[in-house]
C-alpha cells in the first residue's frame, strides 16, 4: 500500500465516520423524543 492509497483509505474512513456519527445522533434524537412522548402520555393517563 503506497501513500496515495493510504490517503484515499483514510479519506473514505473519515467520510464513513461522519455518516455513522450523523446516523447515531439521529437515532439518539428519535429515541429521546419517543421516550419523552411515552413518559408524557403515561403521566397524562395517570392524571386524568
Amino acid at each position: 500500500m503506497n501513500n496515495k492509497e493510504w490517503e484515499d483509505y483514510r479519506k473514505k474512513c473519515r467520510e464513513f465516520d461522519k455518516e455513522l456519527t450523523g446516523t447515531v445522533n439521529a437515532v439518539m434524537w428519535v429515541s429521546a423524543i419517543i421516550a419523552v412522548l411515552g413518559l408524557g402520555s403515561i403521566i397524562i393517563n395517570k392524571l386524568f
